[in-house]
């Protein structure tokens, strides 16, 4: 089977199936009918009727105490974890804290949830599947008060509580469209590094990775850990306007009742309209980029019909989907501000005590201050000023932001040194970006994007036996053996174990994102 047919077969699967993530993620963006909840309502919502089927459940959410995602359980490749975690111990214990709490005063059946912070730099925190709420540092950096922290929360697990954890196939989706795309990137360079090979009637696979493969590689991984850590609450609140009204009414509810001001919620939300206006510009400029990176993997291929169609695809869907995100935001129903509004007049009418209470800034100012909390969030204000250097190429100033942040001695959680790998990368220093990558220590609350970086990295400077050894620590850590399966069965042939390559090559036929991909390897070993 020739090269050209090969990589037909790989752009095919992937644009046949990122065509449906992409129009699905847009039309979710644009959903913003339905009714609006607050009209006719009367007293607190928590107390309304239309609540009760919601009050009494036996699933796997059921119970007290908290529950770990990813734990016990093979997550599905778009639920893998996109931020890596940040290790912060007190924090975290603090808002794990706030959330059982407000569980407590839910008058029905008691929910399992967990608290984790995660490296992202946006605002809104987002409860997944497993019943985990994901806490971007970017917020705990911003907020003033412990009444804005148990507000956000507060909503989240009224997502949880009122079974909108559904509405996360739109988010993930979305999320699917990042990664589709990065590995189209990866696949497609792979394919073209990759070389029949004969010994009398054995036959094998030398993968030699060209320089331009390992560029389109590296600036696929660099702007895809971008694009996911700036566009989380871009995407996590494009939900229909009728989940999130549930979510703020019953999220006010439930923070009133275990005395935090309703004052609290016009803070939050001021604060998201800030940050979302801020990332729209962004995520523009690194959905070009990421496009750059593709056609830029194509054309190496000179298959220029090919390339024709992956525009066509871009700008159906990506481009498509920027223009939706627009529109939302000039739409009223759905702006923070217009949330702020409705949810005023609500504390107005059922919470007139609490409406006219203050916010405690003194706690959480006290708490955030403590040597511990304080380098974790300094460290990861710096990160966030490293990466909005590089995206600007500031390189040197970028440079001197992060000898402050590596004076701290949270320098080698992964979070941080992927900012390092990002900025010296972006320098034209890759051995000292893969050096940085060496010096993680906590793999264990790497993202998926990281490991896809350490693994690229080692496969490109033929080191495959090291390559192995991180795919098998992803596949542990992140549970999940669909997302380097290829380059693990790549691997093994290169250190002479074709066996096992085999063996990967035909379990990835149960992947259906990847079938096609890897019968085409199989086909060509078979030619």
């Amino acid at each position: 089977m020739n090269k050209i047919l090969m990589y037909g077969l790989v752009l095919s699967s992937v644009l046949l199936s990122g065509c449906k993530s992409l129009e699905g993620a847009t039309a979710a963006i644009k959903n913003l009918a339905g009714n609006n909840l607050y009209e006719g309502l009367e007293g607190k919502y928590i107390d309304h009727r239309n609540l009760n089927e919601f009050k009494t459940r036996e699933d796997n959410y059921t119970g007290t105490g908290a529950v770990l995602s990813y734990s016990g359980t093979e997550v599905s490749l778009e639920e893998v974890r996109k931020n890596s975690i940040v290790h912060a111990p007190e924090i975290t214990a603090y808002l794990q804290r706030i959330v059982d709490n407000l569980v407590m005063q839910w008058p029905g059946t008691p929910v399992k949830v967990s608290v984790q912070v995660i490296n992202s730099f946006s605002f809104a925190p987002s409860v997944d599947s497993f019943g985990m709420i994901n806490v971007p540092i970017s917020m705990l950096a911003n907020v003033e008060s412990e009444d804005e922290i148990a507000t956000l929360l507060s909503h989240e697990l009224s997502h949880l509580l009122l079974r909108h954890h559904e509405r996360a196939q739109a988010f993930k989706e979305q999320k699917e469209n990042v990664d589709t795309l990065t590995n189209a990137v990866v696949a497609a360079n792979i394919a073209k590094d990759t070389k029949i090979v004969r010994s009398g009637s054995r036959v094998s696979l030398d993968y030699q990775p060209s320089k331009h493969g390992q560029k389109n590689i590296t600036k696929a991984a660099v702007y895809s850990y971008m694009i996911n850590s700036l566009s989380n609450n871009v995407w996590n609140t494009a939900w229909g306007r009728h989940q999130e009204d549930e979510a703020d009414i019953l999220g006010m509810d439930l923070a009133v009742s275990l005395g935090y001001s309703a004052r609290a919620s016009r803070d939050t939300l001021e604060r998201l309209e800030d940050f979302q206006g801020k990332q729209e510009s962004l995520l523009s400029s690194f959905w070009n980029e990421k496009s750059e990176a593709l056609k830029t993997a194509w054309n190496d291929m000179d298959v220029k019909a090919l390339s024709t169609q992956l525009d066509d695809t871009m700008k159906r869907g990506i481009y498509v989907g920027i223009d939706a995100i627009g529109e939302y935001f000039t739409r009223s129903h759905m702006s923070p501000l217009d949330r702020d509004k409705n949810l005023r007049n609500y504390a107005r009418q059922e919470h007139k005590q609490s409406s006219k209470k203050r916010v405690n800034k003194k706690v959480w100012a006290s708490f955030v201050n403590r040597p511990e909390n304080k380098k974790v969030l300094d460290g990861y204000r710096y990160a966030y000023q490293v990466n909005q250097l590089v995206s600007e190429g500031e390189l040197e100033q970028a440079n001197r932001v992060a000898k402050d942040m590596l004076n701290l001695d949270i320098r080698n959680q992964p979070g941080i040194r992927e900012v390092m790998y990002n900025l010296r990368q972006s320098q034209g220093k890759g051995s000292i970006a893969e050096k940085n990558l060496e010096l993680i220590d906590g793999w264990e609350y790497a993202s998926s994007e990281l490991y896809g970086k350490v693994i690229a990295a080692k496969m490109q400077g033929e080191k495959y036996a090291s390559a192995i050894d991180y795919i098998e620590l992803a596949e542990k850590n992140l549970k999940n053996k669909e997302l380097f399966i290829i380059e693990k069965a790549t691997a093994y042939y290169q250190i002479d174990k074709p066996e096992k390559g085999l063996q990967a090559f035909n379990e990835c036929l149960g992947y259906s994102a990847k079938k096609k991909i890897c019968q085409s390897f199989l086909n060509k070993l078979e030619s």
